[in-house]
């Protein structure tokens, strides 16, 4: 198996059925836990957003292999399930590379940057957002290439104190 490289064709196809188990097993890697949370959290969000017609649910390939998961969705339909308000038309993106011979090359954040395109036009968001734990710093300046902008920090219990980053329409 050859070694990825930043050069490595990444592209996004739509979340299939068959897809989850892999999904699922990615989350026993403790990275990836790292990244996202729990498998509980994983499953959930998970679950709220293939429940949702609006949600976009993409498996993240690299030379035509699954090697991770992303999605996004209105943060305000999230939000308001769990409670919270949110900025009206911003949409939340989130990621992980399940493959750990793909990460630290900035693959992570050449999907969120194709999944922050699908959204913005395909939908009527004005802005997308992600949220990566401060201690993750090479992927922080990873994403800010793509265009993401940090906002503030946020408290997550889960991951601890997390950038908030978003890219404007």
């Amino acid at each position: 198996m050859t070694e990825p490289s930043l050069a490595t064709p990444v592209s996004l196809r739509p979340l299939a059925d068959e897809d989850r188990p892999l999904v699922r097993s990615w989350t026993s890697d403790n990275a990836v836990r790292a990244w996202w949370g729990s498998p509980a959290a994983l499953e959930a969000e998970l679950a709220i957003a293939l429940e949702s017609e609006s949600a976009i649910c993409r498996m993240i390939e690299a030379d035509g292999v699954a090697i991770g998961y992303c999605h996004a969705f209105d943060s305000g339909l999230m939000d308001a399930r769990a409670g919270r308000g949110s900025e009206p038309g911003i949409w939340q993106c989130t990621f992980f590379v399940g493959s750990e011979t793909h990460r630290g090359r900035g693959i992570g954040a050449t999907a969120l940057d194709l999944l922050a395109r699908e959204v913005l036009s395909t939908t009527l968001a004005i802005g997308c957002e992600t949220r990566v734990p401060v201690r993750s710093e090479s992927a922080i300046r990873d994403i800010e290439a793509k265009g993401f902008r940090w906002r503030h920090i946020e408290r997550d219990d889960a991951l601890g104190p997390c950038w908030v980053l978003r890219r404007e329409r």
